[in-house]
């Protein structure tokens, strides 16, 4: 009788640890959701000493290098209903913005067979990002289906030769910020 009373004792014991650790991962795993809910703060790399801004009509900004300048160009880019055509000695960017039905690639059929796309958020906003290569020529097109207002897209497609081209492209692209 008493070595059935001990095997119950212990069973009554296993079992009572086991629903104890249950409930503390049940308890943990609520407090865990709960503060998933909480948005956590917004951290934005710094913008690089001397870097210029560019605003669109209170919708957006980002900023760019320094050495980047309007090039000269007959019409907005992509068939945008406004944008610009921006350059310097190893990028170009190319960004448009307004009624859009969707951010269709921007990037020649040539491409395709480099192509690269991710589903991403920028400053709260869904976007997609396409990378392809061409030659020696790459390009990173980042393009937002709605900039908040709910008519309104926006697109930047940046093109560059090298590493250093694909890293500024990627700062360029973090300085997106919404109104």
């Amino acid at each position: 009788m008493r070595i059935s009373m001990r095997k119950h004792t212990i069973r009554f014991i296993v079992a009572l640890i086991t629903f104890s650790v249950g409930v503390g991962v049940f308890l943990l795993c609520g407090h865990l959701r709960a503060a998933e809910a909480v948005p956590a703060p917004r951290l934005r790399p710094a913008i690089p000493e001397g870097w210029k801004k560019v605003e669109a009509e209170g919708k957006f900004s980002f900023y760019l290098p320094p050495d980047m300048s309007t090039a000269d160009f007959l019409c907005y880019p992509s068939g945008w209903d406004r944008g610009d055509f921006l350059a310097n000695q190893s990028l170009t960017l190319d960004y448009g913005y307004g009624k859009r039905r969707s951010c269709e690639r921007l990037l020649g059929r040539s491409e395709e067979a480099t192509l690269q796309t991710l589903n991403l958020e920028v400053d709260g906003r869904a976007a997609t990002l396409h990378r392809s290569a061409e030659g020696n020529r790459s390009r990173m097109h980042l393009c937002f289906p709605d900039v908040g207002d709910g008519k309104t897209a926006l697109s930047l497609l940046v093109g560059y030769e090298d590493k250093r081209g694909a890293d500024v492209a990627r700062r360029i692209f973090e300085t997106v910020e919404f109104k």
